[in-house]
């Protein structure tokens, strides 16, 4: 546990926060609240008993043990349906494509439970639990009702999975939105905090500008790699297979390969709106002429923290 302030700590989760787990806020004041409940070990042994669970999205690895708690939970009301209805999460998260085996092999692994929801908030309410005052950002992209926290006095930002990982933004669900994604990111930028805590890696002191930036930068990259190798035409099959976003596909192979497909699908269909690129019974091509970006090959990454040797899904 990294304490932050006198009222703000971080439980660190298991594996270093990654997935399927995350790290999470506790907020020891007037009202006791925990922001997401997926830390494992180090949170349920804490022995921390809140009076509201605050989710910053529906996504399993931030839900879990939430209901164990036995405490109101509130959420952004666009992720609402997701918590409380299963057959909602699997259209959501786009599980239901994988087939009833595959999917029910993933919730298993992911503890999802349904759960009841008893309120939400909004962009721009203002959570006074005494000393600590959180404004609620709404940051969607990464999810329909993803949002971030911030402390406006002391400017510390729970930026939850706007996460700063190597691997950069996730964006693998039917429910993900990547244009959605980048304008939070900028947004998030405007603020300057001070320290950003997110939901898988270790608080930021130093270097939060660049940080921000790099992480941003992610999302131009796989275009300018898209677009490259594009110049020859592929299916989008073909494409996925170049596994570009992960550099590598661990077990279970399937999934990657689904969230894979469904991240360059998001990047296909922007490049496609702008003109970028064009589409023919399902073969893609870039439009125009122009230099090389990148040799011809994948993005030079290794398989990013948040997947290795996990399922993964953010």
């Amino acid at each position: 546990m990294i304490d932050i302030t006198r009222e703000i700590k971080v439980f660190l989760g298991d594996n270093r926060g990654r997935f399927p787990f995350c790290n999470c806020l506790m907020i020891d004041d007037e009202i006791k609240a925990v922001i997401d409940t997926g830390a494992g070990m180090p949170f349920t042994t804490a022995g921390f008993n809140p009076d509201v669970v605050l989710l910053s999205h529906y996504h399993p690895d931030h839900t879990r043990d939430a209901a164990a708690l036995s405490r109101p939970l509130y959420c952004h009301p666009a992720d609402i349906p997701p918590l409380e209805k299963e057959e909602v999460l699997l259209e959501y998260t786009s599980f239901e494509e994988l087939g009833g085996e595959q999917a029910r092999l993933i919730l298993d692994f992911l503890k999802y439970r349904p759960l009841a929801v008893a309120g939400g908030f909004a962009d721009g309410d203002l959570l006074d639990l005494g000393r600590t005052r959180l404004r609620v950002l709404h940051t969607p992209g990464h999810s329909p009702g993803h949002c971030c926290f911030f402390e406006e006095r002391e400017g510390i930002l729970f930026s939850a999975d706007i996460d700063l990982t190597s691997f950069g933004p996730w964006y693998g669900h039917n429910s993900c939105d990547l244009d959605a994604f980048e304008a939070s990111i900028k947004r998030v930028m405007e603020l300057k905090p001070a320290v950003i805590i997110s939901g898988h890696a270790d608080p930021i002191r130093e270097g939060r500008e660049e940080a921000l930036r790099a992480y941003l930068e992610k999302i131009a990259e796989r275009d300018r790699v898209l677009l490259d190798f594009l110049r020859e035409p592929a299916t989008l099959d073909q494409v996925t297979d170049q596994r570009f976003m992960y550099g590598k596909h661990p077990e279970p192979v399937f999934l990657y390969r689904h969230f894979e497909r469904k991240m360059v699908k998001q990047h296909l269909d922007r490049l496609y709106t702008r003109g970028q690129v064009q589409v023919g019974k399902g073969v893609y091509r870039r439009l125009g002429k122009g230099r090389s970006f990148f040799k011809r090959g994948k993005i030079k990454q290794d398989c990013p923290p948040l997947c290795r040797n996990s399922i993964t899904g953010g």
